[in-house]
C-alpha cells in the first residue's frame, strides 16, 4: 500500500469488527503489534497505523479472518 490513511484502516478494522471481532481479539490477531486501545481508535478514524507494515498486517488479519462480500 502506498498511503496510510484513517479511512483505509477504519475500513479494515470495520470489516473486522463487523465479522465478529473486536478490539483485543484484532490486536492478538496482530501479534501484539497494538494494543486493543490502539484498534478502537484505528476504527474511529482518530489516528493511523504508524508505518505500512502494521496497516498491510491489518489488510492481511482483514482479508483472512473477514473476506469482503460483494
Amino acid at each position: 500500500m502506498s498511503k496510510i490513511t484513517s479511512a483505509s484502516a477504519c475500513a479494515l478494522v470495520a470489516r473486522l469488527l463487523e465479522s465478529g471481532q473486536t478490539p483485543d481479539s484484532i490486536a492478538k490477531l496482530l501479534d501484539g503489534r497494538v494494543s486493543p486501545r490502539t484498534v478502537y481508535r484505528w476504527g474511529r478514524g482518530e489516528t493511523v497505523p504508524q508505518n505500512a507494515r502494521t496497516l498491510e498486517a491489518l489488510q492481511a488479519v482483514a482479508d483472512a479472518t473477514a473476506p469482503v462480500h460483494h
